[in-house]
Parts: structure tokens; C-alpha cells; sequence
């Protein structure tokens, strides 16, 4: 189910598919280190996702051959709640 995603004035948008192998997390974490390199909660946000990628792959059929997963990060300064970043297992 495709959801529609608000995107705050001066945010920062991130997707990106990646195979649903377990070493795709280390990709995952160099990409979004790039995208926010000046995020205060940068180490934080690396951590998550690689949570997020491991129960992907692990508990979904995003780890199962020819399936991925995508990451969509939508970063943004705010005074509450300035962090999203979900990552969608494979459909099917």
C-alpha cells in the first residue's frame, strides 16, 4: 500500500531500493550518513536503521531471493518529532 508522505518546507527526501541481503545495512547506513551528514542525531538515526534493515530482511520477504526493501528518510529540523525515517519491506 503506497501511502502518501508530507514533506515539511526545507526538508530533506531520501529513497533508495536495496537487495534483501543482510549486507546491504552497511549501504544503507553510508548513504544516509551522506544524506544527513548534519543531522544532530545522525549516530542515532544509523542505528535505527540498521534495526530497521536487519527486521526487514530477517522477519519480512524482503530477505527472501530477488526481494528488497526501500528506505524513505524524510529529514527536517523541528522542535519536536524532527526525525522520520521508515523503511518498507517487499509487497507480495
Amino acid at each position: 500500500m503506497q501511502t502518501k508522505t508530507y514533506k515539511p518546507p526545507g526538508a530533506t527526501t531520501f529513497e533508495r531500493s536495496y537487495p534483501g541481503i543482510i549486507s546491504q545495512a552497511r549501504l544503507v547506513r553510508a548513504d544516509l550518513r551522506q544524506v544527513a551528514r548534519e543531522c544532530p542525531v545522525l549516530e542515532e538515526l544509523l542505528l535505527l536503521a540498521s534495526e530497521l534493515v536487519a527486521n526487514a530482511i530477517l522477519h519480512s520477504r524482503s530477505g527472501r531471493p530477488c526481494h528488497g526493501f526501500t528506505v524513505h528518510a524524510i529529514l527536517y529540523l523541528a522542535t519536536t518529532r524532527g526525525l522520520r525515517s521508515p523503511i518498507r519491506a517487499a509487497r507480495g
